[in-house]
């Protein structure tokens, strides 16, 4: 009988550490990523027409939209975005780039 309980309990502790087990993989799935190969860096962009969204005139946004589309068809460079406008551009281009504005040199 003291054979059979104790077999009892160690059984429910292997279910729980299989049970946490298989959480602990859930979780480790959720926070998997895109490897760097398929990430795309952004070196430059160009403005295409159209787009989602309607820009506010003074955002930094808009400007950096103004600064691409003064190009023309030519690619700019997200280093000389950053060196003409004097502020950070990434996080704007891929805002712009979602939305349709903007496509990606290849």
């Amino acid at each position: 009988m003291v054979r059979s309980a104790l077999a009892q309990e160690l059984q429910k502790d292997c279910e729980m550490i299989a049970k946490l087990k298989q959480e602990q993989k859930q979780k480790q799935k959720k926070k998997e990523r895109t490897p760097a190969a398929e990430r795309r860096r952004v070196t430059a962009v160009r403005a295409v027409d159209g787009g989602k969204s309607t820009l506010h005139r003074n955002s930094a946004r808009n400007k950096v939209l103004t600064e691409i589309e003064k190009a023309g068809d030519e690619f700019v460079t997200v280093a000389e975005l950053e060196e003409r406008l004097l502020l950070k551009v990434r996080g704007h281009i891929q805002k712009l780039l979602e939305s349709g504005h903007l496509e990606i040199q290849k």
